[in-house]
């Protein structure tokens, strides 16, 4: 019953937003989305998150009231704006994620770590992330992509992890439904090309992503989405409204976010100081002063709406004292500068000099035909000489010539960023390994190629009758020759048995969740255990038993390294394990052990060796500075 109710809740605001502007559901639905967004942000940052989800759900309540109304006053609009092919595939979309996330558990490390247990904290707290008593490590991490899926925790009251993963997917059709503006219900042919190519972008550099909720993919989904809106829409209030919002979303989503957005703002400005400054000033002018100021507001929004969303999270979390998510005070000019001279650390210059390496010989993914990131350039490059040479009508080639530079030019600067964060900003372990640089890498090229596919789909109508779908066919066939499409029917055919895949891999933990309910929030500490781990057991527990608070990451396997480099033990001997347990632990929770942990401090367990075992609690008694430990019945 809740999706009904969260199918309506969208609906109604897409639908009263394409009444205002005049604009199809398939364009709106995505701004309503970060309208949602940005009312719990700023709900959020005050302290009363719950009151912006009753402030959601009433805008839509009203709206679509108001829809029903507009309905009888002039339905031909109506029929016309919101019933489209656009409108259908929302529908079937929507029902693919209900089908597709049944059931499904959370799996992914990081997805423990932070994306899944932030939501989690969210939604027991009612509150950001930041919460004195959440769970979250990553404090400083912005909140946009899990604010949506709290908006959905809270519509269905009740935690259902599939509900996030639904969260997701709909973010994700939203922001791609304006690939289907321009059809007609007389082009069966186009939208089901159009439909594939939607299933099948994201698959190019992310085979997990409909079953992930890591913001890296959806980051790369916004930044297309900015540039798209802007290049197919003519200049109006609709257009810098859309950009605006979309740039504040995105700026929250991730750190990252931020300098997409710069670069977004970039293309954008040199776009309209080379080419389109006459069609801006046609836009402003007008015979009255007042409407000129606005149309000047509106045009200097998506700046403002960006520094309001970088500022207000900034200060928000020096108010908070929060740290922020990337400690960046570190990256100067006498820093940068020390990288070439004789005195920069090795371990930097083996980061840069890995880093290039991997610009052509690292493989992005493990698609059929295997590409590096100056493959995929290339191959980018030549879909925009696609767009160019066949697509454009005369008027428009030097325009999508200087986007394709300035697009290029933008992945450079995304990739130096990135270096420079790999360099000062990450441990001597990840930068050396460029921890994640597939994942962060792929980020700018899923959103070039998504700008580059969804305008030619938008573009080739404009041409003669036999053109209309030959260039977008001909790209989705050789998509499909190099992109493994297995996760299609992963969510599709084969989704029951995938779920419940999921079930299994997460039945090992089942045992924990069964001792929550005798602790206590405010005055129970756990430290949990796994030895000879790499950690994932212990973030898959400190998750399930949020919120009750539990040891550092860095401390669930004790006793001596059990091999060279393992970064996973920590060195505590048996009077140091007693005092931090004497000093602030309640519970002890043993989830796996060995011969060499049970030897090292079975001492201080109740009954000596023969009492340690797997998945069981045990109850810090702490007499005459003394401690014992106790197995909880």
């Amino acid at each position: 019953m809740y999706l009904i109710f969260m199918f309506a809740v969208l609906c109604s605001g897409a639908a009263i937003l394409s009444m205002i502007f005049n604009r199809k559901f398939e364009e709106t639905l995505s701004l309503w989305i970060f309208f949602i967004i940005f009312i719990l942000y700023f709900y959020g940052i005050s302290g009363e998150l719950k009151r912006g989800v009753d402030i959601v759900i009433a805008i839509g309540i009203i709206s679509a009231f108001l829809c029903c109304l507009y309905i009888c006053i002039n339905m031909k609009r109506f029929i016309r704006n919101i019933l489209t092919p656009g409108f259908v595939m929302f529908i079937l979309f929507f029902v693919v994620a209900w089908w597709a996330q049944r059931g499904r558990m959370l799996i992914s490390w990081d997805e423990f770590t932070h994306w899944g247990l932030v939501v989690k904290n969210m939604q027991i707290f009612d509150a950001l992330s930041n919460h004195p008593a959440s769970t979250t490590v990553f404090k400083g991490y912005p909140p946009a992509t899990a604010l949506f899926e709290y908006f959905w925790i809270k519509v269905s009251k009740g935690y259902a992890e599939g509900n996030l993963y639904r969260a997701m997917n709909i973010l994700y059709f939203s922001l791609m439904l304006p690939i289907f503006r321009n059809v007609r219900w007389k082009n069966p042919g186009i939208i089901v090309i159009r439909l594939i190519l939607v299933l099948v972008l994201p698959l190019a550099f992310f085979q997990d992503f409909y079953t992930n909720i890591l913001v890296d993919a959806i980051l790369g989904v916004m930044f297309a989405g900015i540039l798209i809106n802007y290049y197919v829409n003519k200049m109006s209030a609709f257009k810098f409204i859309y950009i605006s919002l979309a740039l504040f979303t995105i700026t929250i989503t991730k750190a990252s976010g931020f300098g997409l957005a710069i670069i977004a703002i970039v293309i954008i400005s040199i776009d309209i100081l080379l080419i389109q400054r006459k069609e801006l000033m046609l836009y402003i002018k007008s015979d009255k002063i007042i409407h000129i100021i606005i149309r000047t507001v509106i045009v200097i929004c998506p700046i403002i709406f960006t520094l309001i969303s970088k500022l207000s999270w900034s200060n928000y979390l020096k108010v908070t004292k929060t740290d922020s998510s990337w400690n960046t005070s570190v990256i100067g000019f006498q820093s940068i500068k020390r990288l070439f001279t004789a005195n920069a650390p090795d371990y930097q210059i083996e980061t840069i000099k890995n880093f290039f390496y991997f610009l052509s010989d690292q493989i992005l993914t493990n698609s059929i035909i295997r590409l590096s990131y100056i493959g995929w350039i290339a191959l980018l490059l030549t879909i925009s000489i696609i767009l160019i040479k066949f697509v454009c009508i005369d008027g428009e080639k030097n325009r999508y010539k200087v986007v394709t530079v300035t697009i290029l030019i933008g992945a450079i600067i995304y990739s130096a960023s990135l270096l420079i964060l790999y360099v000062f900003t990450f441990s001597v372990e990840e930068a050396t390994h460029l921890a994640s640089y597939s994942r962060y890498m792929s980020t700018y090229l899923l959103g070039a190629l998504i700008f580059f596919v969804v305008v030619i789909c938008l573009k080739e109508g404009t041409r003669d009758a036999k053109f209309k779908i030959s260039c977008s066919m001909g790209i989705l066939l050789s998509l499909l020759l190099i992109i493994k499409i297995t996760p299609i029917a992963d969510i599709t055919l084969f989704a029951p048995s995938n779920s419940k895949n999921t079930v299994k891999m997460r039945q090992k933990f089942v045992p924990i969740t069964k001792i929550k309910r005798p602790l206590k929030l405010k005055t129970d500490k756990m430290y949990i255990i796994s030895v000879a781990n790499n950690g994932y057991n212990y973030w898959v527990s400190r998750y399930l038993i949020t919120p009750i608070r539990t040891n550092a990451p860095s401390t669930s396997s004790i006793g001596k390294p059990y091999y060279k480099g393992d970064i996973w033990t920590k060195d505590v001997d048996l009077k140091g394990w007693e005092e931090q347990l004497r000093s602030q632990y309640t519970y002890v929770y043993i989830f796996r052990t060995n011969d060499v942990f049970n030897k090292t401090y079975g001492k201080i367990f109740e009954g000596g060796i023969k009492s340690i075992k797997h998945d069981t609690l045990y109850y810090v008694q702490k007499k005459n500075g003394k401690v014992l430990l106790k197995m909880r019945k």
